[in-house]
């Protein structure tokens, strides 16, 4: 079911009249705003949806700590080398 031009104009003649030509262009922007809004809403819930990262683990992540090479820490026990003057 498609509407032609005749069914378009007459609508939009209805909605002027409802409206008036003052307030249309304001009432046209909170339609607007009002459908961007919901299509954001729909985005957000599809993702949560099928987001397979947004479950929650059954046990905690394990707490791993990063160390160094032991070539790459200075050793405690050597003399710092004399400096040149």
């Amino acid at each position: 079911m498609s509407l032609g031009a005749s069914e378009l104009f007459l609508i939009m003649l209805v909605v002027l009249l409802l409206f008036g030509g003052k307030k249309l262009p304001e009432t046209a922007r909170q339609l607007g705003r009002g459908i961007a809004e919901l299509r954001r809403s729909y985005v957000d819930i599809k993702r949560e949806v099928t987001d397979p990262l947004n479950t929650t683990p059954t046990s905690p992540p394990k707490q791993t700590t990063l160390h160094a090479p032991p070539h790459s820490q200075p050793r405690s026990d050597t003399p710092e080398p004399p400096q040149a003057s």
